[in-house]
């Protein structure tokens, strides 16, 4: 842990930052520090893997480092499902943020991973080798850190608007009732009545503006989504659910965003 935020305050300068990601010995030591099950071990692997990640000199050399390892998706997925550390929760959403914004190739191998796991594992061997789906770890963590901290929460929004640009990405999301469903309810929630509720200052419309746009670009997505599932299932002649099958919160929610008012 030491070692390593000693090592993560050095690459702030530019020329170390270089020179560690350099040296392809060292960034295999970092990289399986992400197995590690020590807390602060993994906060102070992942500042150091952002700041490396932010340097557009190395970010290449990272993102294909990360690329030659498969069991990094299972370790940061594990964190995120499991960990109540919201400082370590928040510190990995950032390295997968900044991943998958640097890199869409390693965002849909990391959609499509659990997607390409066999569901029917007999249960001895998914005990030993868990399944990890990347939305419903995302959404989990969400959920952790929004019980501590909402205004920390712009991380993972942004992480599931990045998402929703490919079309893996969304049907990741869709394709789970259970997650997609939960998913519109935890979004849904903070725009109704976690941000820009009536008492608070216009200054705070201001600083949610960024977490607000991700919030509406999934939901909008989510909906554009199940409606062309609507009209998918119409033309099959399946007759769909139409209107009277849409979830009341869709347009409920819908309605605050057409009428900005109710929720200023």
């Amino acid at each position: 842990e030491i070692c390593v935020g000693i090592l993560g305050n050095m690459a702030c300068f530019q020329e170390i930052c270089v020179s560690i990601s350099s040296d392809k010995n060292l960034g295999q030591v970092l990289l399986h520090c992400l197995y590690d099950s020590d807390p602060p071990t993994l906060l102070e692997t992942s500042r150091l893997l952002l700041t490396c990640l932010s340097q557009a000199e190395v970010a290449s050399v990272w993102v294909e480092r990360i690329q030659e390892h498969p069991a990094i998706y299972d370790s940061i997925c594990f964190i995120m499902s499991s960990s109540t550390n919201v400082d370590l929760l928040v510190k990995v959403g950032e390295v997968v943020d900044k991943l998958f914004d640097l890199d869409e190739k390693l965002m849909l191998e990391w959609v499509r991973n659990g997607a390409a796991q066999p569901l029917d594992q007999p249960q001895e061997e998914s005990e030993e080798q868990p399944v990890f789906r990347l939305v419903p770890c995302i959404l989990e963590a969400a959920k952790q850190v929004r019980s501590e901290n909402p205004e920390w929460l712009d991380v993972y929004m942004h992480i599931l608007q990045l998402l929703t640009t490919v079309d893996d990405g969304i049907q990741a999301i869709v394709h789970c009732p259970d997650t997609g469903k939960d998913i519109w309810n935890l979004l849904f929630d903070l725009v109704c009545h976690e941000f820009c509720q009536s008492d608070d200052p216009p200054i705070i419309l201001q600083e949610q503006k960024t977490v607000l746009a991700s919030v509406f670009s999934v939901l909008s997505a989510i909906y554009a989504s199940q409606t062309e599932q609507e009209y998918l299932k119409i033309e099959k002649g399946d007759g769909g659910s139409g209107s009277k099958g849409r979830p009341v919160e869709q347009t409920e929610v819908f309605l605050c965003i057409s009428k900005p008012s109710s929720f200023l």
